[in-house]
């Protein structure tokens, strides 16, 4: 599929024109052909220092990808399988809402994924602790009474 850009004026034969404001911002439109579609689109070009406006521009809370809690998964995934399987679909699909435009459903899958992965390391150490304590103590004791049956 080939993409051809023209800018409006060149698609009417007019003459290139650019409009100003008082930032000396011009601003240009490009129209966008292909083979199914027409696409219009609008790009700004600033004259300022690009460093300058790196820095002074703060990222808004509501522009920052919501955690996915990814790696927690993955570590969860190691102690637990059922639980850490479970907790990866989760972090996986808070990305894919979150590059699809949806970001509260993105924060909701994020914070399922965190919630599942917590609770799957909770009953891993709760496993691991009944282990232990069965290894120490009761079986140690049950076979102590074992040996004092036999010997009776």
């Amino acid at each position: 599929m080939e993409t051809e850009a023209l800018t409006l004026n060149e698609q009417k034969g007019a003459s290139p024109r650019k409009t100003s404001d008082a930032q000396d911002k011009s601003t240009v439109h490009f129209l966008s052909v292909s083979n199914s579609s027409i696409v219009q689109s609008k790009s700004s070009i600033t004259d300022t220092a690009p460093e300058s406006d790196i820095t002074s521009r703060q990222v808004a809370p509501s522009t920052r990808k919501p955690q996915n809690y990814m790696i927690l998964s993955l570590v969860t995934l190691f102690f637990n399988c059922p639980f850490g399987c479970a907790a990866v679909v989760f972090s996986l699909l808070s990305s894919k809402s979150y590059f699809e435009g949806r970001r509260k459903e993105a924060a909701q899958r994020g914070g399922i994924a965190k919630w599942v992965s917590i609770v799957g390391l909770a009953v891993s150490v709760v496993v691991v602790l009944f282990v232990i304590v069965y290894a120490v103590v009761i079986v140690p004791n049950v076979i102590d009474n074992a040996q004092d049956l036999m010997n009776n």
